[in-house]
């Protein structure tokens, strides 16, 4: 539990730190899409921008009239040699007066874009048409419109430069995307210009519907149940798009397998940590249940040796448990020392006392006189009340000091059971004479028994 208390809190740390962090990486990447999309929105723009000056230096170039056609064809296609743009002029009947694609005089239909030529000469102003395919060229392309005015007055062509759809891959180039997206150029319809995707048709809707028209900025689209994440702008100059999308899922794979890598090190550590603790915790119920027997060991008063363990406390504790069993063995000695010695003194006292009495009857000459005897010998033991005093003190003495040499406590008891004896016979006998009185028996026995005083 306190493991989890540890963990849990750093991992939801690491959770927070990492949304943040993921949040403000999508913020970047965001960003620099944006970016992106902005710069292609500019290469269309520059590209689109240098159509129409080129188309404005030609309408001032030399005036158009069909007596000067030619000239003016082979003009527009020496100026135009080194680029991918052609030149045609068309009139309000949707009719190519000629087009730099083909030779001058080669038969030419009428002009593919009919609705946007019409729009132009409505205008009145340069225009960029949508993309179409040209029945010329044979191939999708797009045209930018101006108006020009005749030397009579009148304004009844269009001078106009048309390029192919494919060079505006240049402007999509996958180079200028973050992995995994994709871009395309739409025109005003919807349709696909251009696009890094090679499963977008050209000329085809875009597979995505982008609504409203003006919408820029990043935004979130689904199509056949697929989110994707798309980020759009507009290009007032031509009226196109520029689309950058990647699929949601892709998008948001960096972030969950950040998260899943750092759940499963999260998972990963803690389990390490779990498996570490339990090993530890396995050490220590082992060496507590050691500790709990040498315990035991220690109140049933056997003996316990010091055991070694890998964690120092454990050591200290059987080391202190080892030292209390030692103390508590001598100790042990030591009373079952002191209750030997004090069995014996009563033993030597008791046969004292019977030979005193043995002594009192073989002297009294009649009953009466055993009886008066037996009456005043109640003062006679007095001396072993003090011997027996004298050896609880010298027991207190011997635990305190320490016990003496068993060899040297036995040749005192012997001494003093042998001056015991001596003494004993000599008092005893006195004491069964009634003239000496209790006074003078006492006294021997306090001599008797000072022997005892050790």
């Amino acid at each position: 539990m306190l493991l989890l208390v540890a963990i849990i809190p750093s991992f939801v740390f690491s959770m927070i730190i990492l949304k943040r962090s993921t949040d403000e990486q999508e913020r970047v990447v965001t960003a620099l899409l944006k970016g992106s999309t902005g710069s292609v929105t500019r290469v269309v723009e520059r590209e689109i921008d240098g159509m129409l000056t080129t188309l404005k230096v030609l309408s001032t170039a030399s005036t158009i009239d069909n007596k000067n056609l030619e000239q003016f064809y082979e003009r527009a296609r020496s100026s135009l040699a080194d680029t991918d743009l052609n030149l045609l002029v068309i009139d309000r009947a949707h009719n190519q007066l000629f087009n730099t694609r083909v030779p001058f005089g080669s038969p030419l239909a009428k002009a593919s874009d009919p609705t946007s030529i019409d729009q132009a000469f409505r205008n009145g102003g340069p225009l960029v048409s949508n993309v179409f395919f040209g029945q010329t060229a044979k191939r999708w392309v797009f045209n930018v419109y101006l108006p020009i005015t005749t030397p009579l007055g009148n304004g009844d062509y269009l001078l106009t430069l048309t390029q192919n759809a494919e060079s505006m891959l240049k402007a999509v180039n996958r180079d200028v995307l973050s992995p995994g997206w994709s871009a395309a150029l739409l025109d005003g319809a919807g349709n696909v210009i251009a696009s890094s995707d090679p499963a977008l048709a050209v000329g085809k809707p875009f597979f995505m519907e982008i609504v409203p028209a003006l919408r820029v900025g990043v935004g979130d689209a689904v199509h056949d149940g697929v989110e994707y994440r798309t980020v759009t702008e507009f290009s007032v100059l031509t009226g196109w798009k520029i689309v950058a999308w990647a699929k949601s899922a892709d998008v948001d794979a960096p972030a969950l397998w950040s998260y899943l890598w750092l759940s499963l090190g999260g998972l990963l550590f803690a389990g390490i940590a779990v498996a570490g603790s339990a090993t530890i915790a396995g050490l220590l119920t082992q060496g507590v249940k050691v500790l709990a027997r040498d315990a035991h060991l220690l109140g049933a008063g056997r003996p316990i040796a010091a055991r070694k363990h890998m964690i120092a406390e454990i050591e200290t504790v059987s080391a202190a448990l080892a030292e209390a069993a030692q103390a508590r063995r001598k100790a042990e000695n030591e009373i079952r020392f002191l209750m030997r010695e004090v069995a014996h003194r009563s033993k030597n006292q008791l046969t004292v006392i019977q030979s005193m009495l043995n002594q009192s009857l073989n002297a009294a000459e009649s009953r009466v006189d055993f009886a008066e005897t037996f009456l005043q010998a109640h003062r006679r033991p007095c001396p072993l009340d003090r011997s027996d005093d004298c050896q609880c003190r010298a027991g207190r003495r011997f635990s305190r000091a320490g016990a003496e040499p068993v060899a040297a406590v036995h040749a005192r008891r012997s001494e003093a059971r042998s001056s015991v004896g001596a003494a004993g016979a000599a008092g005893c006998a006195g004491i069964a004479d009634a003239r000496h009185g209790p006074a003078r028996t006492c006294h021997q026995c306090d001599e008797i028994w000072g022997a005892c005083q050790w």
